[in-house]
């Protein structure tokens, strides 16, 4: 059964690569000279320009998406041509973090640019409060035709993840999944065929926004038949495997082994699956004519932890950079004015999900609320010379109520973590346990420098460190100014039996570790 949600409006290629110098890298000199010529005329008003805003805005999501997985981002045996493609063709990020590892929680921050702690949607399940502004609505009071295309149930629209959007289509091909182990969902190939329905009832007088939403990296690893036998799986997986393969990888984390592999195989064939939709949506609409005067921006909405970490084959409890790190790549057509160069741009600058939606913004000439806390990315921030570096947060969703109190933010005792300078911090209340990691050392964060310090090389003090990137997390916990969000109410009893096979309920216990979200 298809359902589509109609809301009214609210109203009527180069090589070059360099270091954005704000990271205190190298910079080429066609680049610098392109980010000068910009700089000077960033005191003029950018949104006057009548193709920058008209531009329209094709925004990409791809779901439980590890950035180490892709060819862009380093791995040689990647099979993801159409994404690595992309961002040689844009702007590739390569150290974008999420600032949340769920997915409902994850894409309220992505429309409305804010942590979780303030636009208060904790984690799936919870009802995004009308107060919060999204993208959508933004564009849409600027005459926009908006619509959105989802994978998962995680973002029904009963969660009110759809606010501004015209279209909200959300049918699902595959009802529950492996047992207990997955949500009603819909494959790569309907998405992008919705997808392109979509696009094909938008009035071509009109701009337009069009959100795409690829779910299919998600557990329980799905792929195609012709996908697995890429990467050597020959077999389906089974709800026996997950439980076998998080008991085997808990047992002995960071050791891979048989299973693990064939894990590791079917997720990276379902990526190769999402990855060659991605080039169909792209090519459709190119054909189309689409793209000259569209920003596109593809984006993870968190990773995934394997055998790396506790929370094995899962995410939602842990904020290790397997789940933090994901893809982001943006690429203006040609019409758009970009102001500077952005063809085959890598950028090193620490970069989070919430920076998408101003950037956005800043390149349609619409005004950024107040309430937004993104920053524009680089290099459309203008920066050409060392600033100050950044920190870059992130909360947890997982697990649920057990763990909490009485507290104004219902994320207060779950994890939350600081990146700053190659440093990171991990601070998880309900388990009374800080890690500290060097995260130019040590990228897998094996090594936790406030349990095994003895011995261990590092780039300064290790106390001294920790009490910095403390001062500067407690702050942020600090900060927490949530809209209020409440359990959707509505068809409840349906709600909360999804749920549980999502792994997010259990029955008067803790939570399993499953997927979902």
């Amino acid at each position: 059964m298809t359902t589509i949600a109609r809301r009214a409006a609210v109203s009527t290629t180069g090589t070059s690569c360099w270091r954005h110098a704000f990271g205190g890298g190298l910079v080429s000199l066609s680049m610098f000279a392109a980010c000068v010529v910009w700089a000077a005329g960033c005191g003029a008003d950018r949104g006057s320009d009548a193709e920058s805003r008209s531009a329209n805005v094709l925004l990409i999501s791809l779901d439980t998406t590890r950035a180490d997985r892709t060819g862009a981002l380093g791995r040689a045996d990647a099979r993801t041509p159409e994404l690595d493609r992309l961002a040689k063709t844009g702007i590739c990020y390569t150290q974008c973090r999420t600032v949340a590892p769920t997915t409902l929680a994850s894409h309220a921050s992505i429309f409305t640019a804010t942590h979780p702690h303030t636009h208060g949607t904790p984690r799936n399940g919870f009802v995004v409060h009308e107060d919060n502004t999204t993208i959508a609505e933004l564009v849409a009071e600027r005459g926009y035709q908006t619509a959105g295309v989802i994978g998962s149930f995680a973002l029904d629209g009963r969660f009110a993840i759809d606010q501004g959007f015209d279209v909200w289509d959300q049918s699902f091909d595959r009802l529950d999944g492996i047992d207990a182990f997955d949500q009603d969902q819909r494959s790569a190939t309907r998405v992008t065929d919705a997808a392109l329905g979509a696009f094909d009832a938008f009035d071509p007088k009109r701009p337009w926004l069009l959100f795409v939403h690829y779910f299919d990296p998600h557990l329980p690893y799905l792929a195609t038949e012709i996908d697995r036998a890429r990467f050597g799986e020959t077999s389906e997986l089974t709800a026996e495997d997950i439980v076998r393969v998080r008991a085997e990888s808990t047992a002995a984390l960071g050791v891979p082994t048989e299973l693990t592999r064939r894990f590791e195989a079917a997720y990276e064939a379902e990526m190769a699956y999402t990855d060659r939709e991605l080039g169909r949506l792209l090519a459709a609409l190119r054909a189309r004519g689409a793209l000259a005067s569209t920003i596109v921006v593809v984006v993870g909405d968190h990773g995934e932890n394997f055998y790396e970490h506790d929370d094995t084959f899962d995410h939602g409890h842990t904020l290790y950079e397997t789940v933090l790190h994901v893809p982001l790549v943006v690429r203006l057509g040609a019409n758009v004015d970009a102001g500077v160069a952005t063809a085959g741009v890598r950028i090193d600058d620490p970069v989070t999900t919430i920076d998408v939606v101003p950037t956005i913004l800043d390149r349609l000439g619409i005004d950024v609320p107040s309430r937004v806390e993104g920053r524009l990315l680089p290099p459309f921030d203008g920066v050409v010379s060392p600033g100050a570096p950044r920190s870059i947060f992130a909360e947890a969703t997982k697990p649920w109520e057990d763990v909490e109190v009485e507290s104004r933010w219902t994320n207060h005792y779950k994890a939350r973590s600081i990146v700053d300078e190659g440093w990171k911090l991990v601070h998880t209340p309900y388990a009374n346990r800080e890690e500290l990691y060097d995260l130019e050392r040590d990228p897998g964060e094996r090594r936790d420098l406030l349990r095994n310090a003895r011995g261990e090389p590092t780039r300064g003090d290790v106390a001294a460190i920790r009490d910095r990137l403390r001062t500067k997390l407690d702050a942020f916990a600090a900060e927490a100014d949530p809209l209020p969000s409440r359990f959707d109410p509505s068809q409840r009893q349906e709600t909360i039996e999804r749920l549980k096979r999502m792994g997010y309920l259990e029955d008067g216990a803790p939570p399993a570790r499953r997927g979902g979200g």
